[in-house]
């Protein structure tokens, strides 16, 4: 869906502060989203523990689930991004 030099721009902290949003255009017409959290990751083996697999978090209605998710990505994500590092921000 993106560059990997695109996702590897927002390893960068001057990159995110100049694009801190994404906008996606589809047939339905556009939307913005705000980059909240930058990571890296893999696909990981089954065999390997205590790794985020946030790729397995496809539904994320229930409250609690998606909770965790978010914790999960402030833990990972870079630690100059200041929306997910906020104690007690909820998305």
């Amino acid at each position: 869906m993106f560059t990997p030099l695109l996702l590897l721009s927002y390893a960068e902290q001057d990159f995110w502060q100049a694009h801190s949003t994404i906008t996606l255009e589809t047939l339905d017409g556009g939307r913005s989203y705000q980059v909240v959290g930058v990571f890296y990751s893999q696909a990981y083996p089954k065999a390997e523990t205590d790794v985020f697999r946030f790729y397995q978090c496809s539904d994320l209605r229930k409250p609690q689930a998606f909770a965790d998710y978010v914790a999960q990505c402030g833990v990972h994500c870079l630690p100059w991004l200041p929306i997910l590092r906020r104690e007690g921000l909820w998305l």
